[in-house]
Formats: structure tokens, C-alpha cells, sequence
């Protein structure tokens, strides 16, 4: 018969990912539009934390690592970016946050 495709591509990630999407964010990044600078507040999470920004072809522009334990807010320079749609990805502890940003 018939595969469902879609279906088959989540099983097979659900048998070998180990990483949580989280529903509830490591961080708060902000501002979204983004000029200069953007912002990153952590909330409840302690240990290390991962962040990358890349843009839509999936090329990395930035990697950062911060330990949580010791800073409430970080900020990204992104006064270098090209003006464009970007994704961010915050990993921590084998949970995953990601999301969209847009450079002015």
C-alpha cells in the first residue's frame, strides 16, 4: 500500500532524537524585529546553554555558549547581519528551543 511519508520521517525521529522541542522557552529573545543588538533572557534553566543563529539556507552566522548560572541577560551583536529572516536555536540539557528572527 501507501506510505504515509510524513508519518514515517516522525517515527523514525522520535526513535532516534534526544532532544525535546520545549513548549515553554529556555530563553526570551528579543527584540523581534532586531537592529543592533539582540537580546536573550534566561529564566529558570541553570547549566550550559547553546545558541546559534542561522539564516534561512542554514548557514551558520553565529554560535555562542553561556553558562546560565551566571547571567540573567546576554545580547547577540547583530549589527553585521544582512538584513533578512534568520533561525535561532537555543539547546540546553538535551532540550531544544528554536524560533524566527528578523534583521532590519
Amino acid at each position: 500500500g501507501r506510505v504515509n511519508a510524513l508519518a514515517a520521517v516522525e517515527t523514525a525521529l522520535d526513535l532516534v532524537n534526544t532532544e525535546t522541542i520545549v513548549s515553554d522557552p529556555i530563553v526570551h529573545v528579543f527584540p523581534n524585529p532586531v537592529d543592533d543588538q539582540l537580546m536573550l533572557k534566561f529564566d529558570i534553566y541553570q547549566g550550559d546553554l547553546y545558541f546559534e543563529l542561522l539564516d534561512m539556507q542554514g548557514r551558520t552566522y553565529h554560535q555562542q555558549k553561556w553558562n546560565s548560572g551566571n547571567h540573567v541577560i546576554e545580547t547577540v551583536d547583530t549589527s553585521q547581519l544582512p538584513a533578512g529572516i534568520y533561525v535561532y536555536l537555543v539547546r540546553s540539557e538535551g532540550m531544544i528551543q528554536a524560533g524566527k528572527i528578523v534583521k532590519l
